[in-house]
């Protein structure tokens, strides 16, 4: 028997109170839904995140990226991000820069790993796409030589290669990597470690010598006569363990250099004769570590008529102001910043001859740390009158109170061998030179910088009231004066 229309209509009315009822349900579920997720994105602070676009999250990651190169590892950027989730994964993934830069050390176990570190590398490069490379090859000088297939792959990306660092060069290596004559078209920045200095073995590097951007090279234990390079288009060179006679054949070489950075090798050769003076035409920024032994500086043997930038980053505690005195008379450099550091195995440094700042009147930018108590006497006496570096507009000082230890007769005579001077008496003899000096010149501002260093919170905790007084009449001078700790101007606590 056929349904009546009746019977159809009441089927209709019930399906249609059915859709009307799942329809709100499912918007009630909707509305919980969203409840759910905005509480959810408010008690989880990462989760905002993956709400952002894929360009800025992958932006954001790259700013993650150590500055040196690590190695790929899990606890390592980037590998650490794929691990966080899905959407980070991909993101990490999709971003080449993450994989540009990294680090592969050769253990003793290399040539069994060769495999291994050829995929590694392979991995590394694919990832990065057309990014320029930034590698770094490390391992002990004796285990070098690793498997011919990862130098295989190494010399297939040398065309990518921006950055390279290579330590403890062998000479296994260099042959291995000689025969298959590699280019590095965009290679910009080289580093080069040796191994010993023992070794009679010679390396022999003539593979970068096709690097026409090639303006960075940092070499260590290196002898520059078997590294054939652009040498005409080198204008920053990082020199570390030479000895005088060879760090002047080095620079001999390189005509166009600009920037230097030398560390003095800490034996003396007493084998090697005196170097030969040079005049080197465009190097104007020096930044220097020397021994405090008793060698000389390299700058008795130079000649720097362009020298904008002198930095003793560490020096002999008792400086030869003679020698520096003579360079500064014969370079006649437009000199303007100057500084002086301690060597990490002293408290102090010991300069009693400052004749040498006459030399150089248009430094604006003079600092010196850790001043004996002879030597910032001697300073103060001098930079009390005006015409000792009339162009001066920044002058920083650092000062430390000496170690309290409880050794006796030991402390007092290490304390009276360093003539290390108290910070009271540091801040009082800047004051006083400089409360001369303004008094007699006007108009002449600069910025005066006095950092001190205290781990036993006992040196200068305010200044007194002589000294407030005085950094206020150095203040209505023109004179802008910081006295304390980084972070903490005590001259703004006693004014």
């Amino acid at each position: 028997m056929s349904p009546t229309r009746a019977d159809l209509r009441r089927q209709i009315y019930h399906l249609e109170l059915e859709i009307e009822r799942q329809e709100a349900a499912l918007t009630a579920n909707r509305t919980l839904l969203r409840e759910l997720r905005a509480n959810l994105a408010k008690d989880n602070p990462t989760f905002p995140i993956l709400t952002l676009p894929p360009e800025i999250a992958s932006e954001i990651f790259v700013h993650c990226i150590p500055e040196k190169p690590s190695l790929p590892s899990t606890k390592n950027v980037p590998f650490i991000l794929l691990r966080v989730c899905k959407a980070w994964n991909r993101i990490a993934m999709s971003t080449p820069a993450l994989w540009a830069k990294f680090q592969l050390r050769l253990s003793y176990y290399a040539v069994s790993q060769g495999t291994t570190l050829t995929k590694t590398f392979e991995s590394m490069a694919r990832r990065a796409a057309q990014i320029p490379l930034n590698v770094v090859i490390s391992a002990h000088y004796s285990v070098f030589a690793a498997s011919e297939a990862f130098w295989h792959t190494f010399c297939a990306h040398a065309h990518r290669l921006q950055r390279l660092e290579i330590t403890y060069v062998a000479v296994e290596v260099a042959a291995i990597i000689s025969t298959r004559a590699p280019a590095f078209p965009v290679l910009a920045h080289l580093s080069l470690l040796g191994g010993e200095r023992e070794t009679e073995e010679h390396t022999s590097l003539a593979i970068f010598r096709d690097a026409p951007l090639l303006r960075s090279v940092a070499l260590s234990c290196i002898d520059l006569s078997t590294v054939l390079l652009p040498f005409n288009n080198i204008t920053n060179l990082v020199a570390g363990d030479y000895h005088l006679d060879e760090i002047m054949d080095v620079l001999r070489a390189l005509p166009n250099l600009l920037v230097l950075r030398y560390t003095q090798f800490e034996e003396v050769d007493h084998d090697q004769p005196p170097p030969v003076d040079l005049v080197h035409a465009e190097l104007c920024h020096v930044y220097l570590t020397e021994s405090d032994e008793e060698q000389c500086s390299i700058l008795k043997y130079l000649t720097l008529p362009k020298l904008e930038i002198l930095v003793f980053e560490a020096t002999d505690p008792a400086l030869d102001a003679e020698d520096l005195d003579a360079f500064f008379e014969r370079s006649r450099a437009p000199l303007h910043q100057l500084a002086f550091g301690c060597a990490s195995n002293r408290r102090t440094l010991y300069i009693v001859d400052w004749r040498f700042l006459q030399r150089v009147p248009q430094t604006r930018a003079l600092q010196m740390d850790y001043l004996s108590e002879d030597a910032i006497r001697c300073f103060c006496h001098d930079f009390a009158m005006p015409s000792l570096l009339p162009g001066i507009k920044n002058l920083v000082l650092r000062c430390r109170q000496f170690c309290a230890v409880d050794d006796g007769d030991e402390y007092e005579m290490c304390r009276e061998e360093e003539d290390e001077i108290t910070m009271t008496k540091f801040v009082g003899l800047v004051l006083d030179a400089v409360e001369k000096r303004v008094a007699r010149e006007e108009g002449s501002p600069f910025k005066l910088r006095i950092l001190t260093e205290d781990a036993n919170g006992v040196g200068l905790a305010a200044l007194s009231d002589k000294q407030a007084q005085q950094c206020r009449e150095i203040k209505s001078q023109g004179v802008d004066v910081w006295i304390g700790p980084e972070g903490r101007n005590l001259v703004e606590h006693a004014l």
